[in-house]
Parts: structure tokens; C-alpha cells; sequence
């Protein structure tokens, strides 16, 4: 009877080892197992801004200096080309005024003092009234060079006629007119500084446009993901992703 016993609770024993044994196995296999993996997403939900074309803000500046940094929205930039350009502009109006009031200072002059007449005269006339003291002289001149063809014939086309009352006022008539032109082709020099300021704004146009573009090209999503593996003494493994869209 005795041994019955013995034997029945040793077999009990057993299979409540067995059991705890089986549970401990799935224990640590449920353990063993990782996390859900567990993902964020973060949308860009500001309405995205279009890109600006760059050919555009090239002509724009081309016209009008300053005009494409201001598409391109950076006038900060744009502006002092815009102040150049009026400013330019400006310099070139003055000179051509001033030319234009030297140059018929000394045409009324040579009116006055040589018996001139500047209708439809050519600038070339201009030149020869400065420099030869009468028609005769200068005439003599080009016959000698065989320049025949450049001989005022006042006999038959008296306007070409003139004669200074003295050297000193023909003198005088010369630096006048030499003045006049030196202005006049500073103006020329200020269209120059014109057409480069274009030049310089249209490039800059283009660059703070690129600049402008790239700067909306800005994130569109991000996404957030972490994976955790854990057994019975914890944590054993964990990662942590950052994924960007642009």
C-alpha cells in the first residue's frame, strides 16, 4: 500500500515538473518575441508654394534692373540695382543736356563771329569751322591732299561760306565744341554702366531665384519608427528610424 502511495505522488511530482517546465518554455518564447513595431507619420499639412521661373526673373531684370529679385522676393537685393538704374539714367540725361547746351553755345558763337550756317550741316562742318580760319583755307587744303571731293564750292552753295573776325574767337569756337563732345561721349559711357547694371541683375535675378526654389523644396513627411526585442531579463534590443521625404 505503501509503495502504491509513493509511487502515485512520485508521478504526480513529475508531471507538475513537466508542466512548469513547459511553462516556463513559453514564457520565455512569448518573451523572446518582439514588439510591435510601432511607426509615427508627420505630414506636411502647410499648402506648398510654387516654384518661380528663373527665365522669367532673367528678363525681368533685363528690362527693368531689380524687377526679377523682386519676383524672386528678394528686393532687398533687387533694390539697390533699381536705384542704380535711376541714377543712371539720371547722370545720362544730365550729360546729354549739358552737351546739347555747350554745343549750341559754340554754334551761336560761330554764327555770330564767323557768318555760320549749321542747317543741315553734318558734323564733319562743325569740325572744319574750328579748324580752318575761312572756307578758302580750308579749300586750299584738301586741293593739296587731292581731296576733291570734299571742297565746299560756296559759289554755288553759299551756306558752306564762313570766315572768324579773329583766330582767337576760332580758337575759342574749337574748345567749346571739343567740350560739348567730351560730354556727349560720357553719356555714352553712362549707356555702357546701363547695360551692365542689367547685365549684373539679370545673373543675381537668376541665383536668388534658384535660391528662392530650393528654399520651398523643404520636407514633406517624416516618418518615425521604433522595434523593440525583449526577453525574460528585458530589453535586449532596440531601434529607433527617422525616415524624411523631400
Amino acid at each position: 500500500m505503501k509503495k502504491r502511495i509513493f509511487a502515485l505522488l512520485f508521478v504526480t511530482i513529475i508531471g507538475a515538473v513537466n508542466a512548469q517546465n513547459k511553462s516556463l518554455q513559453l514564457l520565455l518564447k512569448e518573451n523572446s518575441q518582439p514588439y510591435e513595431n510601432v511607426s509615427y507619420n508627420f505630414q506636411n499639412t502647410s499648402s506648398p508654394k510654387e516654384k518661380k521661373l528663373v527665365f522669367l526673373a532673367m528678363l525681368a531684370s533685363l528690362a527693368i534692373p531689380g524687377l526679377g529679385e523682386w519676383y524672386a522676393g528678394y528686393f532687398e537685393t533687387g533694390k539697390y540695382h533699381f536705384v542704380a538704374e535711376c541714377g543712371l539714367w539720371f547722370t545720362y540725361a544730365a550729360f546729354r543736356i549739358h552737351s546739347n547746351w555747350v554745343l549750341n553755345d559754340a554754334r551761336t558763337f560761330a554764327r555770330q563771329h564767323a557768318g555760320a550756317d549749321f542747317s543741315n550741316k553734318d558734323d564733319r562742318y562743325v569740325v572744319n569751322i574750328g579748324n580752318f580760319y575761312d572756307t578758302d583755307e580750308y579749300n586750299e587744303t584738301k586741293a593739296k591732299k587731292r581731296e576733291y571731293n570734299l571742297i565746299y564750292d560756296y559759289n554755288t552753295n553759299p551756306d558752306y561760306w564762313w570766315r572768324w573776325d579773329v583766330d582767337e574767337n576760332r580758337v575759342r569756337f574749337r574748345e567749346m565744341r571739343i567740350r560739348g563732345d567730351r560730354i556727349k561721349n560720357n553719356s555714352k559711357f553712362v549707356l555702357g554702366v546701363i547695360a551692365v547694371n542689367h547685365l549684373v541683375s539679370a545673373i543675381s535675378a537668376v541665383r536668388k531665384t534658384v535660391a528662392y526654389n530650393k528654399s520651398i523644396a523643404g520636407i514633406d513627411g517624416i516618418q518615425i519608427y521604433t522595434y523593440a526585442r525583449n526577453s525574460f531579463r528585458g530589453i535586449n534590443q532596440f531601434e529607433l528610424g527617422i525616415v524624411m521625404k523631400f
